[in-house]
């Protein structure tokens, strides 16, 4: 990066948050520029409030959609059910530029990040790069070693992305297949939740590794569909984020999971964990397009149909005998 750059995170949430913390403290010698866009000045106020020793860039918080078009690139952390909310009010500030979408979900029937973007802000396939991988948003913004992955089909744009967030403690590859990785990473919240309701019901150790084992083989099936790279599903944003977000309490969706063990009801208000949202549009999609994926099944009816969780998870224990492979 040898030119002055201006860089837009977009979204003040964890994940925004962090971002802006590590590009930060890269940059903080340099003449680069990176802001954090508030939505609206109420929210800009609530977060220059907090204690300014966790906002080192708290002096760059803005809350003027016209920061973006002096923008380099723009870093999207909004969550996918409110994206496209989002980009009515940004479009006719980001057509042309490069973005980075960080956020892991599917909205209802069945848009991807990218094509929500396309629909909404007329931002063309070219011009978006999906980053995704086991990463907290909490340990990124505490420099924690992390890795993750950005996918372009444009491989300057992931080159950009990739030089752009790489640091000591945040190491980015790069990757070809940004459908896959957004599959991925949405589907992995998915099975997280599984994940947490099998500990929730004290189903054990072998319990969880079969689930997860088996996920895999769901998202296998589903990524044919959309020609998931082999090397997708077993990378950073496919084995890594579910084994990351599948078997650790700071997982939201793990949480929701194991909440619903308890027979708890899931309030799908706001600021629920994206795995509840993704849950129900991988399930209209697997039923219309008749694809074998009990468990993502099982976790719709929990969450939508108020199903029995133990009589759901056994009932995944008789289904039909089958071979492993198929």
């Amino acid at each position: 990066m040898s030119r002055q750059l201006k860089i837009a995170i977009v979204g003040t949430g964890a994940w925004g948050s962090a971002m802006a913390k590590l590009l930060f403290r890269k940059y903080r010698r340099s003449e680069n520029e990176i802001f954090l866009l508030a939505r609206d000045k109420q929210r800009l106020k609530a977060i220059a409030a907090q204690n300014s020793s966790d906002l080192p860039f708290c002096s760059i918080l803005v809350s003027d959609l016209k920061i973006l078009k002096s923008a380099d690139a723009i870093i999207l952390a909004i969550p996918t059910i409110y994206l496209r909310e989002r980009l009515y009010k940004l479009r006719s500030f980001i057509t042309d530029k490069p973005i980075l979408n960080t956020s892991k979900g599917i909205e209802k029937g069945f848009n991807f990040a990218h094509d929500i973007l396309n629909e909404a802000a007329d931002v063309p396939f070219e011009r978006f790069s999906q980053l995704s991988g086991p990463n907290f948003a909490d340990e990124v913004a505490n420099f924690l070693p992390a890795a993750s992955v950005v996918a372009s089909k444009d491989e300057k744009l992931a080159i950009f992305f990739q030089e752009l967030l790489s640091s000591e403690s945040f190491r980015v590859y790069r990757s070809d297949d940004p459908v896959g990785v957004e599959l991925t990473g949405a589907l992995k919240n998915i099975y997280a939740i599984a994940s947490g309701v099998s500990d929730g019901l004290g189903l054990g150790n072998n319990s969880r590794a079969a689930i997860l084992t088996r996920a895999l083989a769901e998202i296998k099936r589903i990524g044919k569909l959309f020609n998931v790279k082999q090397e997708t599903l077993f990378g950073l944003s496919g084995v890594g984020d579910l084994f990351l977000t599948s078997t650790s309490k700071q997982s939201r969706n793990y949480r929701v999971g194991f909440a619903l063990a308890k027979n708890k009801r899931i309030n799908l208000g706001k600021g629920v964990a994206e795995g509840v949202w993704s849950a129900k549009a991988v399930f209209e999609f697997a039923e219309a397009n008749n694809l074998y994926m009990p468990i993502a099944k099982a976790v719709y009816q929990l969450i939508y149909e108020g199903k029995e969780p133990y009589k759901m998870a056994m009932s995944l224990m008789h289904k039909p005998l089958k071979r492993e492979d198929l």
